[in-house]
C-alpha cells in the first residue's frame, strides 16, 4: 500500500509541492507521537465516569422539574 505525500518547505530530500510515495511503514516510522501513549484503561475509565457525572446532572435537572411543575 502506497500514497502521495507532499514534502514541506525546508524539507532537504523534497522540494515544496514535489509529491513522493511513501509506504505504510515507512510513513509511520515518520510521524513522531503527538503524545505519550498513556494508560487507556485509565482513560476510558475517567470518560465513562464524565459522561455517566453528565447524565446523573441531567436527570437531576428534569426530576426537578417534574417535581416542580407537579408531573409525574
Amino acid at each position: 500500500m502506497t500514497w502521495k505525500a507532499a514534502g514541506t518547505i525546508g524539507d532537504a530530500d523534497t522540494a515544496p509541492g514535489r509529491a513522493d510515495q511513501f509506504s505504510l511503514e515507512t510513513a509511520f516510522g515518520s510521524v513522531k507521537p503527538s503524545a505519550r501513549p498513556g494508560d487507556f484503561e485509565e482513560l476510558a475509565r475517567v470518560a465513562k465516569d464524565e459522561r455517566a457525572a453528565e447524565h446523573f446532572a441531567r436527570f437531576e435537572r428534569s426530576s426537578r422539574r417534574r417535581s416542580r411543575d407537579g408531573g409525574a
